[in-house]
């Protein structure tokens, strides 16, 4: 929630754009989920491994417009 509000702060002219918000709060929970793996390697959820591929494959949106 605090990603999607960052992102519609820093970018005012996309604040109602619901798929790019919810594409900057995706990227955020990313960034974290990394975080902890790296001080937790065994802490792994299957969901968020599957987003992490599909990001680094530069197809997260696509995979975020699947969603309803």
């Amino acid at each position: 929630m605090l990603a999607s509000g960052a992102f519609q702060i820093e970018n005012p002219n996309k604040a109602g754009d619901g798929k790019a918000t919810a594409l900057a709060a995706v990227e955020s929970v990313l960034k974290a989920y990394q975080a902890i793996l790296k001080q937790k390697p065994d802490a792994k959820a299957k969901p968020l491994d599957d987003l992490l591929k599909k990001q680094s494959r530069g197809k997260l949106n696509d995979a975020l417009k699947q969603c309803p």
